[in-house]
């Protein structure tokens, strides 16, 4: 692949206006990006250095700077998930939104933040949206934790942790409470706290307004969140355990639940509530990934096999990729034969690309497990991924992004998603 070449978009805009009436330019070390011209592409959106990028491996493997502060907050989400904590793309892939701690932090930890900041995907419009420093939203210490958007792109929604003893032995546990703020007036709002001390991260947001996260309890004795499992918080109605794994659609029509126990030996999915038997293979404990599409109902899924408590990351077979389709007049889950060992990641706007990794399989177990060590990181057309054969072939004919080619963790070279 071609060297990273400086992609230089000419134009002229006008600064944009912050809430507090500052235009961007007179930020310190805030520098606006110059805007590049719409219709080319795919672009992809990168953390790298604390700043964010934005890049195309097509036609010649472009790139420019989306941010210049070094001092953006990206972090690995709890419970050793993909993806970034700081950093979200809206649903129509035309914004983004991100935060950054301040240029002068008296206590500096993973996940803390002040600065929450929207801006279009071409650089222009940055506006800051919210500043903590100046809203008293929990009594004493917290830290700041991950943003979502909303389905229709109308609000981001956030998670504060405030951190207490539980007993005299035991370690700083958090409770966390999630608020939202509107993306147009900057208004912020307290939706919920969580059921139980731990590490919660918002997972989904439902056209109706069901907020989906996850919860991994720090707390030996709790029951709720022992297991990471999905949680729903429906306006009205408070807090849903649906003891399950699962994921919300990006435009929040579609949610795919898998329960952790197989009825009568048969592993079942429910898409958007309808009960469907799942291929055998799919184990419903160690559902690794899920890949939406964004204009049909349709989700790709990963998921590794294995024995509880054992490290299934580290054993062959490889991790098994499965397609699941929510039509309504046949709803079903079926194995893509030959293409064991990918992982489909994201699907861009226009449902024409697809960004995947492949897993590096290992021939036994390793005495520290490590989930998703990848072999290689690739974007290909949607009409190659359906079409391939195997794994092979359809690698072959992808582009490969992770050159010069190394061994990847779960950061996946910063890799956030794509934008339009």
């Amino acid at each position: 692949m071609a060297a990273l070449l400086l992609l230089l978009a000419g134009g002229c805009r006008s600064p944009s206006l912050l809430t507090d009436g500052r235009t961007h330019e007179a930020l310190p070390r805030q520098e606006a990006s110059p805007a590049r011209p719409m219709g080319e592409g795919p672009w992809l959106l990168q953390v790298r250095k604390q700043d964010l990028w934005v890049r195309t491996p097509a036609g010649g493997d472009s790139e420019y700077a989306l941010t210049r502060t070094g001092r953006v907050v990206a972090t690995r989400p709890y419970g050793n998930g993909l993806g970034w904590s700081g950093v979200a793309i809206s649903p129509d892939g035309r914004q983004v939104a991100y935060v950054e701690r301040p240029e002068a932090q008296e206590h500096e930890s993973p996940g803390r933040w002040a600065l929450l900041w929207i801006v279009n995907s071409d650089g222009s419009g940055r506006r800051m949206l919210l500043d903590l420093r100046k809203h008293a939203l929990t009594p004493g210490p917290f830290r700041a934790g991950a943003i979502l958007w909303s389905s229709d792109g109308a609000r981001i929604a956030f998670s504060l942790e405030s951190f207490t003893r539980t007993g005299p032995e035991s370690r700083p546990c958090p409770l966390a409470e999630v608020h939202t703020v509107e993306v147009g007036s900057g208004k912020v709002e307290r939706l919920f706290e969580s059921p139980a001390r731990g590490m919660l991260t918002p997972r989904g947001w439902s056209a109706q307004g069901t907020v989906s996260f996850s919860l991994f309890s720090c707390e030996a004795t709790a029951e709720v969140g022992k297991e990471g499992r999905l949680f729903e918080f429906e306006p009205g109605r408070g807090i849903r355990d649906t003891h399950a794994r699962g994921a919300v659609s990006s435009d929040g029509v579609h949610t795919l639940l898998l329960p952790p126990t197989p009825e009568a030996g048969v592993p079942t999915a429910l898409l958007d509530g309808r009960k469907v038997d799942a291929p055998s293979e799919v184990d419903t404990r160690l559902l690794r990934h899920v890949a939406w599409m964004q204009h049909q109902p349709v989700a790709y899924l990963t998921t590794y096999s294995g024995q509880p408590r054992s490290c299934a990351f580290d054993r062959v077979p490889a991790p098994a990729l499965f397609q699941a389709n929510f039509d309504v007049s046949r709803p079903s889950i079926e194995p893509r034969t030959g293409l064991g060992g990918l992982m489909v990641l994201a699907f861009s706007p226009d449902d024409a690309h697809v960004l995947a990794a492949t897993v590096l399989l290992r021939s036994q177990a390793s005495e520290v497990c490590r989930p998703d060590t990848f072999d290689s990181l690739l974007v290909m057309e949607r009409v190659q991924l359906e079409n391939s054969p195997t794994l092979t072939a359809l690698s072959a004919s992808s582009i490969r992004l992770d050159v010069p080619a190394s061994q990847m963790g779960p950061e996946l070279q910063g890799f956030v998603g794509w934008v339009r």
